[in-house]
Formats: C-alpha cells, structure tokens, sequence
C-alpha cells in the first residue's frame, strides 16, 4: 500500500529519477554544492556575476526588493542592509538556481503527490537569518513551493550524540527561524543529525510552536550493533575493526568529535554494550555502517548478511531496543499534540 519515506539529500536529476521509480514521497534537495563561502567578504562585482538570467532578477532589482526592509525574526528585528543582500546572493544566489532546477524535475516528473524540503545544513558556514529569508522569498518567486526546510544552525549537532551546544542559543536561532518560516505559510524547520538529541527536544517544540522536522533514521542502525553485541560477539568484533579503521576518512564528511585513538584495539574484556554507548564508538559505529555492511568478515562473508542474520534471529529483543530508541525520540513532538 505504498510507504512513506525520505528521498534524502538528493543533488541529482539521477537521484530523483531513481527516488520517483522507487515510490519516495518526499524529497529532501540539497544544493549544499552551489553554496559560496564568502567568509573573505564580497563586493557588488561578485554579485554581478550571478547567473541573473537563470535567476529570472537584476542585482538593481533585487536591491530595491531587499534593501533598508525590517526583517521580523520573532524576538527582534533586523535592518537589511545592501552589504547584507550582496552577501546573501553571492552566497545562495547559485544554490537558489540550482533548487530550482531540481525542484522542477521533481515536480514535472512525479506521477504521485510528492512533498519537498530545501537542505542547505551541510555546509561549513551558518545560515543568518535575514540569508534564510532570502532563500525562501526566492524561491517562492520562482514559483516552488515546500513543507520544510533545513537551515545551517549553530554548532553542537554532531553524529549519534546529544546536543553539544548552547541551549539557549539554539531557541533563539530556531525561534528566528520559526518566525522567518510564518511570512511564508508557515513551514518546518528541520533538525538534521537530530538523532540523539534528547535534551533539546522539548525546546525545539516550544521554540517552533511544534512546525518542527525532526530527521532521526541513523542512530537506529546501532540498535542493531547492540543486538549483535550480544548475540555474535566475533561479528561484532569484524565491524568495530572496519568502523574504527575506516573513521579516519569517515569523519570528514560528517560533524564529529570522536577520537580513535581513546578507543580499544582489542575487544578483549570490554563489555560491549557500554563500549556502543559511550561517546567516542557511538560516532565511529555510527559513520562507519555504509563501509562495515558492504565488508567483508575474515572468512569472506558478508557482514551485510550476518548482520540481518542476527538481528532476524532475535526479532523481538530487537524490537524491543528499537521501540524504546525511537519512542524515546518521538514522545517529546507527540506531546504537544495530546494537548
């Protein structure tokens, strides 16, 4: 009878053929790519040399809709200045096209109802409030629409761990986010890397009044490697080498902390499940699935296999994990609905 799930972080026309063929009812757009780093400042002859032909605008005109406006972000208001619009063009002005772009295929493709999230998180640098407004009012000039969309927060939204930031800087980004999102219908704001994040979970309700995406598929995955732990010790002991060995490239495609060198070589009197918990192997586990479950244990056979093998075999303690791992992570977004 269908599914629903999440077409994630697709940059590609490709990605979104195969997403439209497989049955994805949602896709996430990332044009992360395209984002400019403008930490060296930038000038009105950068901002010229966007495609404003693609973009369907002028720099002049663009100016006029921007400059000197009152941006509301809910606790306060910021005055736009020119510098302010010259440094979000440049920055998103080349990621707004190639939105666009992908939003067009999407929807001049989908045979089915399809909902679209716009992701800009991955990226190096944070998303200021007046370059998220700036996103959105683009965007829906050239005519997309969307559910949610995924901002650069503050820092402290690493891997398989709970928050690590200021808590109190969080609520007054995500309620300026919120507010920046209620001048355009009233939209999500969504929590990439959220898996993990249990202190912060009723902040980003009340601070979103509940228009809140929470993404959490990850961490689940060690739901797995804790059933395994416990049931298959010597495959356990196949992924942690591969995990470990791989985090040293691993890392650089991800916000994380750990540090492989505080962990152990041998496994050898290590209780396992406590291993899996703490900070340091919880992040390497976790950015290590993709190479892990596409090893190889020392015999040849297919981690992938045992893996499910395992898990199969102790379907209920399985569940059991599962359940609490992820009704742990729903119940706080619940809440606010019982009310």
């Amino acid at each position: 009878s269908g599914f629903g799930a999440d077409c994630d972080h697709i940059k590609t026309t490709e990605g979104i053929d195969r997403g439209l063929d497989a049955g994805f009812v949602m896709f996430t757009l990332d044009p992360g790519d395209m984002v400019a780093d403008v930490t060296a400042g930038v000038s009105e002859a950068d901002a010229a040399a966007l495609p404003w032909d693609q973009l369907e605008d002028s720099l002049e005109a663009l100016k006029q809709r921007y400059v000197g406006m009152a941006l509301d972000v809910g606790h306060s208001q910021i005055e736009v200045t020119e510098q302010d619009v010259l440094t979000a063009a440049v920055k998103y002005g080349r990621a707004v096209v190639e939105s666009m772009r992908l939003y067009r295929h999407v929807t001049e493709n989908a045979k089915h109802e399809v909902e679209i999230e716009f992701a800009v998180d991955e990226t190096a640098w944070l998303t200021t409030f007046f370059e998220h407004f700036y996103m959105a009012s683009e965007l829906k000039r050239l005519g997309a629409s969307w559910f949610s969309f995924a901002p650069r927060y503050v820092d402290g939204f690493e891997k398989g761990l709970d928050f690590l930031g200021d808590a109190e800087e969080l609520r007054t980004n995500l309620e300026a986010h919120h507010a920046i999102s209620q001048q355009f219908g009233g939209y999500k704001i969504s929590l990439h890397s959220g898996s993990d994040k249990f202190s912060i979970y009723p902040l980003c309700v009340e601070a979103t009044q509940g228009l809140v995406h929470l993404k959490t598929s990850g961490t689940s995955y060690l739901c797995g490697v804790e059933i395994v732990a416990a049931h298959d010790a010597e495959l356990f002991s196949a992924i942690w080498d591969i995990s470990r060995a791989s985090y040293v490239e691993a890392r650089a495609s991800y916000q994380v902390s750990a540090h492989e060198d505080r962990t152990p070589t041998s496994l050898e009197g290590v209780d396992l499940l406590e291993l899996i918990r703490s900070n340091d192997a919880r992040q390497i586990l976790h950015v290590g699935y993709g190479d892990s479950l596409n090893g190889k244990d020392a015999s040849g056979a297919s981690i992938h296999d045992r893996f499910l093998a395992v898990v199969a075999a102790n379907q209920a303690q399985h569940t059991d994990v599962l359940a609490a791992h992820i009704g742990k992570h729903v119940s706080p977004f619940a809440a606010p609905l019982a009310r």
